[in-house]
């Protein structure tokens, strides 16, 4: 199997197992309770017949060992513990590695942090740091020292992802004035990427995407819980959270996801023609 067709398959298997937890009670809930396990058992053994002998997965070139972390963290949020076999062959395969691009450490740290934040302390703490160090003046994040090109937002979506992550897992060293200048920072550059109808682009001057709208969304959540602003909540058709004026985190959430209202689709990424699995992660994280 190829690379590409491993990621997609570990793209799926993370979308599966984590949109199930939205699932409501309905009369066909039993039935697709067994489809989507069915899905996740056939997702597992696929990964697992395409583990190497390392513990790894082929990985994608100048994205080393990125692969192998979102193939672990898959097998991790499936269901799969620590100490099972290939989870720890895949952890072993992790452990130590001296990551480069932003993508990769922030998967690195979403994986320690799932499976044994204590053991992986030090990592978890050194990621965190890299990613500190890395964040550009505009708030956002680029590839990594070794890349050349200016913050983009998928990027971005992951490095404060992996920042999310190692902060809940309670990481230290760290001062709370650190977290709070990377978060306000954050917050700073998804409003600016944010167009006057509430959906996020890829870039300044570019209609919005649904993968994007997404990404917008769960990075001012997670910002505006950093910043302690409280939890988003529902309360009838509306979104609380983070204050009321018409510029706040709660209000742009609101528009985003108002916007993502208007052109929802499973089938496809709305507003581009590529991406899609992606998309479905963000949708997820997202909700």
């Amino acid at each position: 199997m190829g690379v590409f067709s491993i990621t997609k398959m570990a793209a799926r298997l993370l979308t599966i197992v984590l949109i199930v937890v939205i699932c409501t009670n309905s009369i066909a809930q039993d039935d697709l309770a067994e489809r989507v396990e069915a899905s996740l058992e056939r997702a597992i053994e696929f990964l697992r017949l395409n583990q190497q002998a390392d513990g790894g997965w082929e990985e994608i070139p100048r994205f080393e060992y990125g692969v192998t972390a979102l193939c672990t963290l898959a097998l991790l949020n499936a269901g799969k513990a620590p100490d099972d076999p290939m989870v720890a062959d895949a952890l072993d395969r992790l452990d130590g590695k001296v990551l480069e691009d932003t993508y990769c450490v922030a998967l690195q740290s979403m994986v320690f942090c799932a499976a044994n934040p204590s053991r992986y302390a030090s990592q978890i703490e050194a990621n965190t740091r890299w990613l500190l160090k890395l964040q550009e003046n505009n708030g956002g994040w680029g590839y990594g020292e070794k890349r050349t090109g200016a913050s983009d937002p998928s990027n971005s979506q992951f490095a404060l992802l992996g920042l999310h992550e190692a902060q809940r897992a309670g990481v230290t060293g760290l001062k709370p004035a650190e977290w709070s200048t990377v978060f306000q920072r954050a917050e700073q550059y998804w409003e600016r990427l944010q167009n006057g109808d509430g959906g996020f682009s890829y870039g300044d001057g570019q209609p919005g995407r649904g993968s994007m709208t997404c990404a917008g969304i769960a990075s001012l959540a997670i910002t505006g819980s950093q910043l302690s602003r409280g939890e988003a909540t529902v309360q009838g058709d509306d979104i609380q959270c983070c204050g009321n004026d018409s510029d706040s985190p709660q209000q742009r959430i609101e528009r985003a996801f108002q916007w993502l209202t208007r052109r929802y689709l499973i089938s496809r990424n709305p507003g581009h023609s590529s991406d899609h699995l992606y998309y479905l992660y963000a949708l997820e994280r997202a909700g």
